[in-house]
């Protein structure tokens, strides 16, 4: 997969990089392994990092993550905030109109286009050296596993 992702108990961050080329489905397929599902572990803020790739939207992610969103909802659990960090303002858009579809109340998904942003959004700066770290070893993994992307690989070649 064209990701990497960790769950940080200590400071309750879940921080998940992509990398080249990733769907909306392949984003929240780990939401799927039973440690990682909302009843089970520790509630955490979300971090989505798309900055270094290029996420399909397609339509199987956007209605797997509705409908998780609603039935989370459903049960009374409290929905965690999520920021995701993005270059490309369609994203950006589509953040928010699924937000809407979740949930026009409380606003607790926003697109942001640096990770200070989306710390401060968090209430997370306190914990910045900690998940700036995260990003990096996460990015470090990506490319010894992956190689070094590039524009074209990245969907942003002109």
């Amino acid at each position: 997969m064209p990701f990497a992702y960790r769950l940080d108990t200590d400071i309750k961050i879940f921080y998940q990089l992509v990398y080249g080329h990733c769907t909306f489905s392949d984003l929240f397929s780990p939401s799927l392994k039973p440690e990682l599902k909302p009843g089970v572990r520790p509630r955490v803020k979300f971090i989505i990092d798309s900055r270094l790739g290029d996420l399909e939207t397609d339509e199987e992610g956007m209605k797997f993550f509705v409908k998780s969103m609603k039935e989370l909802k459903k049960t009374g659990f409290q929905l965690e905030p999520a920021a995701f960090l993005t270059t490309k303002k369609g994203l950006a858009i589509f953040i928010r109109s699924l937000e809407l579809i979740v949930d026009d109340d409380v606003e607790l998904h926003q697109a942001f286009s640096t990770l200070d942003e989306a710390l401060l959004w968090l209430g997370e700066m306190e914990n910045s050296q900690a998940i700036y770290r995260i990003h990096d070893e996460l990015l470090e993994e990506l490319r010894s596993e992956h190689g070094e992307i590039n524009d074209f690989q990245r969907g942003t070649a002109g």
